[in-house]
């Protein structure tokens, strides 16, 4: 199943324009085998857009801690700004949540939803550029 999950990513970032995906082996259950019951992979997707109106975020991540290497928890966030008019601060909107199972009682649970809406301020300092929020 491991291998399926790497298949499917992997077609995936040939049609989509990421700038970020990564795979990680987390090695918790070797620090604390009491609260991390086995060895599992994480993926992290992450993709940035500049566009002439603003800018465009997502990042999702997505552990496979479940029975038989399943999704076991999964969070996404999403985020946007939005040039109004020539004001130099942005309009912010961002969404954060997920799910998740707790394995060894087969117990869902739920990330928390947030949604934030406040104002952005864009600026280049030398050759990066950066961004700065309050939600």
């Amino acid at each position: 199943m491991k291998f399926f999950y790497c298949i499917v990513i992997c077609m995936l970032s040939t049609v989509v324009s990421a700038q970020n995906l990564q795979l990680h082996n987390d090695f918790r259950h070797s620090i604390d085998p009491e609260y991390n019951e086995k060895k599992y992979a994480t993926f992290s997707f992450e993709t940035f857009k500049q566009e002439n109106y603003g800018s465009f975020f997502i990042k999702m991540d997505l552990d496979l801690k479940g029975d038989k290497s399943n999704i076991g928890n999964f969070y996404t966030e999403i985020s946007h700004t939005l040039k109004f008019r020539e004001l130099p601060v942005f309009v912010h909107l961002q969404y954060c949540g997920g799910l998740g199972i707790i394995s060894r009682t087969d117990a869902g649970y739920y990330i928390n939803n947030a949604y934030l809406v406040g104002a952005a301020f864009p600026f280049q300092w030398q050759n990066a550029r950066f961004s700065t929020y309050l939600a």
